[in-house]
């Protein structure tokens, strides 16, 4: 079962009714919001006999036990060593916590102990706790800056309203036992410690309502219920505040005895007697009163002549005397009325005094009953408050589950008509795509069926030529279909050696078959130090796998590329494995050392992309060709791996670029070979080639001067920028023309 500790362990001191003797304990506080269950202990160590070490002793105040609580700040004297005792760091604020007991408090005791008695050396401490565990009022002083501030609330309500809060349920079975203060055996009296007869022990079991005046008490008059109310500030006793009146002091009663461990405790009777004493004082106190204002009067009459005779009277040779010798009281006649005079104003003093008391009294009740009607009217407010919040609430989510319902379903009906919009154009277009790619693929077909039998000519008439050496490896081809590069089929390294076959055509029956579309394509590659050709012709005459024929150098053999269709490229270097990592889709940003037409030093930026493996996308900022943008094909060459790159590209203004990549030195080397034209018209060759006046404008920079004129160029830049993806560049498709 959850419970909240509003207090745990707090050091205290606490007192019954004397401030001046109080007991260091550890003040705790247990509470639970839901069940609403309250209790307050105090826990002291005691050094009792049967024990070797100090036993825990808890004095447990349960909040259907507490008549009334209040708090309010200290205003007993302590000392420093007290006060730094309980005070917390960082700005103490001690407060003194006043309860108010129906019934003595019960006690946890140790499980074997049947009965505690000090140790010797230990008995004010022990009387301290007796005094406290059979008292009906205990005061406990604390710093209240060990309340937490989110238990704040829970605190003060223990405080406001003790009534409305039951007590905790009784312990585990095998918990400590809860007693009452009957367990404490008396000890030999000591110095210092509490005397029974300074009426400290527990109220005396009565039996009987006292004997005086009894006519009145067979009768009683109905007792009005009894309002208790919060008190602000710690009153005095009613014997230390009113001295006893004459009748009391004539009337003695013997104190009863201190009742036997075994007798009943006197929480059994305590109600009766606060019952019967209420009625008593009810009944009996006007007619006291009436008796003592009469007495005093009396006495005063009779008295105060006298006195003022003595104060008054001459020296006996000056004063007047009868014949007898005695004072005349009738010499002064308004002596009577003087002392009458004098009592009364003696009776309104004090009369003035007990209406001030009982006006205080009531005011006090009018207050806490103000507090209480404040509270109660405002917890009623915050239920109101909560229960139309959920109303609200309610009804806010109901209108929003509606108007999100319809709105739902105005868009499921505009999304189902778009939907049905954008179906029938789709269908539309598609109709029309479709006739016009099949008209597209009618007219390929045909150009195809021509294509097909000038490649299937000439490969016939190269493999004739060639010789027929030892077969060599297989590996992964591009074929070239009319100067158009198109990757058809891939096949893992093989070693295999076997004849030639029919008409030039290599095939092996270990390896695999491929099955491919009705195309014919030649592919030529030459790898040194060994050169291997490789001829694949596939058309829907012939299964035929992809092949190498090995020709030694001695034989000096080569099969170049046909170059039929200029510009054209050629490398017979393999692109190295380590193209992915070094140089695919890497971007640079450099700067060369140059000068101005008029010979001052300044910094022409370049930017280049690596944008796949025969393609190139740059941009120029500086220098004559500042502006220029454009992309090209190109061929690159692996010198060191992960160190030195090459890469060669035409332009078709006519210029001729060749690059060198140094990877670890981060510099860059070129070769610019400019066309006449080009680079006597910088400006003409500004621009982007995606726009076509400019690829027009820059074809015709190509037919300006001869081949020999030429501005060769010769420069080495500092890269300034490394990294990977386009940049401020535009990518481009295999399918954008360069030239």
């Amino acid at each position: 079962m959850a419970y909240t500790l509003l207090l745990s362990h707090v050091p205290a001191l606490a007192y019954s009714s004397d401030p001046t003797i109080l007991s260091s304990c550890r003040l705790a506080i247990k509470y639970s919001k839901a069940l609403k269950q309250a209790a307050i202990f105090l826990r002291m160590s005691l050094h009792i006999h049967g024990f070797e070490n100090g036993q825990s002793l808890s004095l447990m105040y349960q909040a259907d036990n507490l008549s009334s609580i209040f708090m309010q700040p200290t205003t007993e004297i302590l000392s420093a060593d007290q006060r730094k005792e309980i005070a917390r760091r960082g700005g103490p604020i001690l407060k003194t916590l006043h309860l108010r007991l129906h019934t003595p408090c019960r006690i946890h005791c140790p499980s074997s102990a049947q009965s505690i008695a000090p140790k010797s050396g230990h008995d004010s401490s022990f009387y301290r706790l007796q005094d406290l565990a059979r008292a009906v009022v205990a005061n406990v002083i604390f710093d209240i800056s060990y309340v937490h501030e989110k238990n704040h609330a829970a605190f003060f309500h223990l405080i406001a309203r003790p009534d409305q809060l039951a007590a905790l349920p009784a312990s585990e079975p095998n918990a400590s036992p809860h007693k009452d203060w009957t367990v404490f055996v008396p000890a030999e009296p000591v110095h210092g410690a509490p005397d029974e007869e300074d009426g400290s022990e527990a109220p005396p079991q009565y039996t009987k309502a006292p004997a005086k005046r009894a006519a009145n008490l067979t009768t009683p008059s109905p007792r009005r219920e009894h309002k208790r109310r919060p008190n602000f500030f710690p009153r005095a006793s009613s014997s230390d505040a009113c001295p006893p009146s004459p009748t009391e002091k004539a009337t003695s009663t013997t104190a009863s005895p201190k009742p036997p461990l075994s007798s009943p405790t006197p929480s059994d009777h305590a109600p009766d007697i606060r019952h019967l004493v209420a009625n008593a004082v009810e009944s009996l106190l006007p007619e006291v009163l009436d008796w003592s204002r009469r007495t005093e009067k009396n006495a005063l009459e009779e008295q105060l002549p006298q006195a003022l005779q003595k104060l008054t009277v001459p020296p006996p040779s000056l004063t007047p005397q009868s014949r007898d010798g005695k004072v005349d009281a009738n010499t002064n006649p308004d002596l009577k009325a003087e002392a009458s005079a004098s009592a009364d104003v003696s009776l309104k003093a004090l009369f003035s005094a007990y209406i001030r008391e009982i006006a205080q009294q009531e005011l006090d009740e009018m207050h806490f009953s103000a507090s209480r009607d404040a509270v109660h009217a405002l917890e009623e407010a915050a239920d109101d408050l909560k229960a139309d919040l959920s109303e609200a609430k309610n009804e806010g989510i109901t209108e929003l589950q509606y108007a999100s319902e319809t709105s739902l379903n105005h868009l499921q009906d505009a999304a189902a008509e778009v939907i049905t919009h954008v179906q029938e154009t789709l269908e539309g277009h598609a109709d029309e795509v479709y006739t016009e790619v099949w008209d597209d693929v009618s007219d390929l077909a045909t150009i195809k069926g021509d294509m097909d039998e000038k490649v299937e000519r000439r490969v016939r008439m190269m493999v004739k030529q060639a010789p027929r050496p030892t077969l060599g490896v297989l590996f992964a081809c591009y074929l070239r279909a009319m100067n158009a590069y198109m990757p058809l089929l891939e096949v893992s390294p093989t070693y295999l050696r076997a004849p030639c076959t029919d008409a030039g055509l290599l095939r092996h029956p270990s390896s695999p078959v491929v099955s491919a579309p009705a195309v014919s394509a030649l592919a030529i590659l030459i790898v040194p130090p060994y050169r291997f050709t490789y001829i694949t012709a596939i058309d829907s005459k012939y299964w035929i796998h992809c092949s190498c024929a090995l020709i030694s150098p001695s034989e000096n053999l080569t099969i170049m590329a046909p170059g039929d269709k200029l510009p054209d490229f050629l490398t017979n270097t393999p692109l190295h494995a380590s193209f992915d990592k070094d140089i695919k889709d890497t971007h640079l940003i450099y700067d060369y050392n140059a000068q101005d037409n008029n010979g001052k030093p300044e910094k022409w930026r370049y930017e280049l992309w690596f944008f796949s493996d025969d393609r190139v996308v740059y941009a120029i900022h500086g220098g004559p060709m500042a502006g220029r943008i454009n992309y090209q094909q190109a061929t690159y060459q692996c010198i060191r791996p992960g160190e030195l790159w090459q890469t060669n590209w035409l332009e078709e203004t006519g210029t001729v670029v060749s690059a060198v990549y140094d990877i670890p030195e981060k510099k860059i080397t070129t070769l610019i070979s400019f066309s006449e034209g080009h680079w006597k018209q910088a400006m003409v060759a500004h621009g982007d080639k995606r726009q076509k006046e400019c690829l027009e404008r820059w074809r015709k920079l190509a037919d300006i001067g001869n081949q020999a004129s030429r501005f060769m160029l010769s420069e080495q830049a500092d890269i300034i920028e490394v990294f990977k993806g386009k940049g401020d560049l535009v990518p481009i498709s295999r399918d954008d023309p360069t030239f």
